[in-house]
C-alpha cells in the first residue's frame, strides 16, 4: 500500500546516491525544544522534509528528542496525506520512535502500529502517520526518539532518518474542494493521483459517490461504485444533483508496481453540498480622483461598477445597498439617499452600479451589500479625492517620484532647474564637501 525504499543501500551501500545532512546538537537545540507543560514547541526552525532527504540526527535530552520537519506545511502536506519516514538505527542500542503532527501549536501523537514502535540495533524500520482528513491546518510533522531514562539509549548517539514520502499514496486535491458549496450543474469530479511506486507502475482508481451517512466498514464507505479501474482523474457525475443535498465521494487507488496485497490505497471521504451559497461581491479597485476632474470644479465623480455573482438561490432575487462608512462629507445618508442629488430623495443607493458626486477632498469608504433573501455579502471600496491631479497621483501606493522633480509637482520643469541652480554647491555636511 505504501511506497518503500531500500534505505540501507542508500545510506551505507551506494556512495553518492544520497548525501546525508548532519545536524549538530547546537542546531537541534534551536528547533526541538519541546515543553511538556503546555504541549507546545518553544521554537521551531523550518527543516525541509522533502522526500528523498536523509538526516543524521544527534540525540540529546533526558527522555525524548523531538525533531520537527515541514514546518508551516513546507513539505507540501495536506489532510488525508501520509507522512512517512524510515529510521535506521546504526549502533547497539534499541530505541523507540513515535511520529507526531503539530496542529495550531499542539502536538498530536497516535498509538497506531504504523506510527510508533521499537527499532532494533542495526536495523531499519518505516513509520507512517495518516494525517486525519478532518484536520484543516498542519503546522509541522516530525518524530520523537526515546533516549536515556527509559530506553537506555544515551544522549550523543545518532540515528539516520530518511524522509521517504510526504504525499503518500492516496488520491488528493479533490475538485470540488472538500465541504465546498457547488451549483446544480456541476458535471464532474476530479482529483490528483498519487505517484506510482516505480516508473513502470500504473495508477487506476475506483470512484464511489452518493448521499446519506457513510459506513466505515464497507468499501467506498458504502456509497455507489460509479467508475471502476479508471486511469483518468476526472469522472462524470452519474445523475443530476438535487437542491439542498450533501454528497459524499471517495477515490480508492491501485498501484500496479506494488507487491501483491499492497496495491490498494483507500481514499479519504470527501463531501460537497448544494446548499445556498452567499453572493460573491467585488465593489471594484480603489479610485484616485481630484476636484474638477469631471468638469465641476467643486466636486469629483466616482463611478462604481461592481461585479456580483450568485447561484440563484433561494429565489433568484438580489437586493443591493450602498452605504457610506467614512469620508469628509456626507454622500449617502442613513436612509440610503444620495444627498448630493437634487431634489433630495431623487436618487437612492440601491443599484449594483452607481455614480456618486463627492463634494470635498479627502478619503471616502463605501460598502456594497448584496442580499439573496437568505444570505448576504459585503465588500468595500476606497475613493481618494485630492485637490489636484498631481496630489491624486501621489496618493496612489504605486506612485514613484520622478528624479529631478524638486518642487514635487509631478513635472520636471525650469522651476526645478531654478531651485537646483539657486542652491548649487551649497553644503550642509559636518565635514567639508568635495569640491566645495
Amino acid at each position: 500500500m505504501l511506497k518503500r525504499a531500500v534505505y540501507l543501500a542508500m545510506v551505507v551501500g551506494v556512495a553518492g546516491m544520497v548525501s546525508a545532512v548532519t545536524l549538530t546538537d547546537a542546531v537541534l537545540q534551536a528547533f526541538v525544544d519541546f515543553d511538556w507543560n503546555d504541549n507546545t514547541f518553544n521554537s521551531i526552525t523550518d527543516i525541509p522534509g522533502d522526500p528523498g532527504t536523509v538526516y543524521n540526527i544527534t540525540l540529546f535530552g533526558d527522555n525524548w528528542t523531538d525533531i520537527a520537519f515541514g514546518v508551516y506545511n513546507s513539505a507540501g502536506l495536506n489532510p488525508g496525506d501520509q507522512w512517512e519516514l524510515e529510521v535506521y538505527n546504526p549502533d547497539a542500542y534499541q530505541t523507540f520512535v513515535q511520529l507526531f503532527i503539530q496542529v495550531d501549536g499542539w502536538v498530536y501523537t497516535t498509538d497506531a502500529d504504523s506510527a510508533e514502535g521499537w527499532v532494533d540495533a542495526g536495523a531499519a524500520k518505516t513509520f507512517v502517520f495518516d494525517l486525519d482528513p478532518g484536520i484543516s491546518i498542519i503546522d509541522a510533522v516530525g518524530l520523537k526518539v526515546g533516549t536515556d531514562g527509559w530506553t537506555g539509549r544515551p544522549s550523543g548517539s545518532s540515528l539516520d532518518v530518511h524522509v521517504v514520502g510526504g504525499q503518500g499514496t492516496q488520491a488528493r486535491d479533490p475538485d470540488p474542494a472538500n465541504h465546498d458549496v457547488v451549483p446544480l450543474d456541476l458535471a464532474e469530479l476530479c482529483w490528483t493521483n498519487p505517484d506510482p511506486n516505480s516508473e513502470s507502475g500504473v495508477i487506476t482508481c475506483d470512484v464511489y459517490f452518493g448521499t446519506g451517512e457513510p459506513n466505515d466498514l464497507l468499501p467506498g464507505f458504502g456509497y455507489e461504485l460509479i467508475v471502476e479501474g479508471t486511469e483518468e482523474t476526472c469522472v462524470a457525475i452519474p445523475y443530476a444533483l438535487e437542491q439542498f443535498e450533501e454528497y459524499h465521494w471517495a477515490v480508492d487507488c491501485y498501484d500496479s508496481s506494488m507487491h501483491a496485497g499492497e496495491e490498494l490505497s483507500v481514499g479519504s471521504l470527501w463531501d460537497f453540498n448544494t446548499n445556498n451559497g452567499a453572493p460573491m461581491v467585488y465593489s471594484g479597485p480603489s479610485q484616485y480622483l481630484w476636484l474638477g476632474h469631471a468638469g465641476d470644479a467643486g466636486s469629483a465623480t466616482a463611478d462604481f461598477n461592481a461585479t456580483v455573482s450568485d447561484d440563484g438561490l433561494p429565489a433568484d432575487t438580489l437586493t443591493y445597498e450602498w452605504t457610506q462608512t467614512s469620508g469628509p462629507a456626507e454622500i449617502i445618508d442613513a436612509n440610503g439617499v444620495v444627498v448630493a442629488e437634487e431634489p433630495y430623495g431623487s436618487k437612492t443607493a440601491d443599484t449594483e452600479d452607481i455614480s456618486l458626486k463627492l463634494t470635498a477632498a479627502g478619503t471616502y469608504l463605501f460598502e456594497l451589500t448584496v442580499d439573496d433573501t437568505d444570505r448576504s455579502t459585503s465588500n468595500s471600496i476606497q475613493v481618494v479625492v485630492a485637490e489636484t491631479p498631481c496630489e491624486a497621483a501621489q496618493a496612489m501606493p504605486t506612485y514613484v517620484p520622478i528624479p529631478g522633480d524638486i518642487s514635487g509637482d509631478c513635472y520636471v520643469s525650469l522651476e526645478d532647474l531654478a531651485i537646483m541652480t539657486e542652491h548649487w554647491l551649497e553644503c550642509n555636511s559636518l565635514m567639508p564637501c568635495a569640491g566645495g
